[in-house]
């Protein structure tokens, strides 16, 4: 899922030139809108720098969260789900996770989102219309732009890594704000514009759709997903259930 403690810092790895120029190629870099400290999710009256926006790293903790739920069930994946239940402000959220990392079991996760399973857990299944050859190569050009690297078995279509690169962009937009780095705390917040738009969205709520068709634990999570991804005229471009 690729949860480090922290983003790399920036110059690190993938120059800033470079990130701008991977998100170019996937749609355009979104022209600014409101001032630095709205596009942040700072107080207007705050300062870039100093402390860590509470909002995004809730907001991180939630991607993160949704990520670990819809991972297989494996050795100490009770503990994570517990620790991230911890970070965030959902209460109702937070209550969900606990229940499903009660009743999960790798079973269970197999019967739904293993092979010839009832729901299909990659965005290529969602996307006839589309090459998927083309759907991977653009999710590997954004995480390579931002040096994304899941620490998961999952291919990178799959819902969880896609919640999780959600989650590491928010983080590392959180943790660019604390550094000062304004641009790159404004490149991350386009490529998650961008990657909801073409991807997590569109994809994440024809998942939660079959999921809540399911008897088993996962349909617990598909009111969670869809609140979480669902956003009002930001539709993608064609991810549906599949046939």
């Amino acid at each position: 899922m690729g949860r480090p403690a922290r983003p790399p810092a920036a110059g690190r790895r993938g120059p800033r030139a470079a990130r701008r120029r991977g998100l170019c190629g996937l749609g355009g870099v979104a022209p600014g809108g409101g001032g630095a400290e709205d596009a942040h999710g700072l107080d207007p009256t705050g300062h870039p720098g100093g402390t860590l926006s509470v909002p995004l790293l809730g907001e991180a903790a939630g991607w993160r969260l949704l990520s670990c739920l819809l991972e297989r069930p494996r050795p100490g994946w009770q503990d994570e789900v517990a620790a991230l239940a911890g970070e965030v402000g959902d209460a109702s959220l937070a209550s969900c996770a606990h229940r499903m990392a009660k009743e999960a079991s790798e079973g269970s996760y197999l019967r739904v989102f293993g092979p010839g399973g009832s729901v299909s857990p990659r965005e290529v299944a969602y996307r006839p219309d589309t090459d998927p050859a083309a759907v991977l190569a653009r999710l590997a050009a954004l995480h390579a732009a931002f040096d994304f690297r899941p620490a998961s078995e999952d291919p990178i279509d799959h819902i969880a890594v896609e919640l999780g690169f959600a989650g590491y962009l928010t983080l590392k937009r959180a943790w660019s704000v604390y550094q000062g780095e304004e641009e790159d705390a404004t490149l991350a917040a386009e490529a998650l514009t961008i990657f909801r738009r073409e991807h997590l969205d569109p994809f994440a709520m024809a998942v939660s759709e079959r999921l809540e068709k399911s008897e088993l634990y996962l349909a617990r999570i598909a009111p969670h997903l869809r609140a979480a991804v669902i956003n009002p005229g930001k539709g993608g471009d064609g991810a549906r259930s599949p046939g």
